[in-house]
């Protein structure tokens, strides 16, 4: 197969996999109880404070913790453009 061909595979599997985990996880959090979870997440991961800590260590504790929620979040609210947008990209820098 062409270098082409191999970089469009492996777009599309990439596509298929965000696509299918964005999917799960709109899945996962929809509904009353999705919405609990999440909520608790938000506050428990501080998604909505200031994560300035005076010791280092939790500083980068706290900023680990948001992490979870913005990636939880990111694949909530995102587009099948931006699906197919970070395929190629991703891919590209392989």
């Amino acid at each position: 197969m062409s270098y082409h061909g191999d970089l469009r595979k492996k777009a599309k599997a990439l596509f298929d996999r965000q696509f299918n985990t964005r999917f799960h996880f709109k899945k996962t959090f929809s509904g009353d109880s999705g919405e609990f979870v999440l909520n608790d997440l938000m506050k428990f991961s501080h998604a909505n404070e200031d994560l300035y800590r005076p010791d280092i260590g939790v500083e980068r504790y706290v900023l680990g913790q948001r992490s979870v929620i913005l990636r939880i979040q990111a694949f909530l609210n995102m587009t099948d453009e931006q699906i197919q947008k970070l395929s190629h990209t991703k891919d590209l820098e392989e």
